[in-house]
């Protein structure tokens, strides 16, 4: 007779036929000893659980996904992540989360006040407009 590693491997199929059965005293007297006993199953009872909580996240539109990223923008791609599992599109999560973005790259502080100046000059008119933008290095 083979042992049985694991509970799975267990043969399925219908019970033997059980004439009698013998309680633990008769069992005890027959020279057996009664113990208790751990069976090793091929999936621990936490990857069951972790297997079930993917089957639903899946049922729910939701896939755990592995970035690699530097570790600084970690919390902004968890608040983007967070805003489109709510139901926002990735590009209104990205907007919410990172006000300051345009459609090519982010924007820096030092971009913003070179922004702020460029409209300056802009507004400016005649003479004043045309030798500040020489100045700053500006085409207008």
């Amino acid at each position: 007779m083979e042992l049985v590693k694991f509970l799975e491997e267990v043969e399925t199929g219908e019970p033997k036929e059980i004439t009698e059965t013998y309680t633990d005293e008769q069992l005890s007297q027959g020279g057996l000893v009664k113990i208790e006993a751990f069976i090793r199953t091929k999936t621990s009872s936490a990857a069951v659980r972790k297997a079930n909580q993917r089957k639903r996240e899946e049922t729910e539109g939701l896939k755990t996904v592995t970035v690699k990223a530097p570790i600084e923008v970690k919390p902004l791609l968890q608040m983007i992540a967070k805003e489109c599992s709510e139901g926002m599109t990735i590009e209104e999560a990205v907007k919410k989360t990172i006000p300051s973005v345009t459609s090519h790259a982010f924007v820096t502080p030092e971009d913003e006040q070179n922004i702020k100046i460029g409209k300056k000059v802009t507004k400016l008119s005649g003479w004043k407009k045309w030798i500040v933008s020489k100045l700053i290095g500006i085409k207008l």
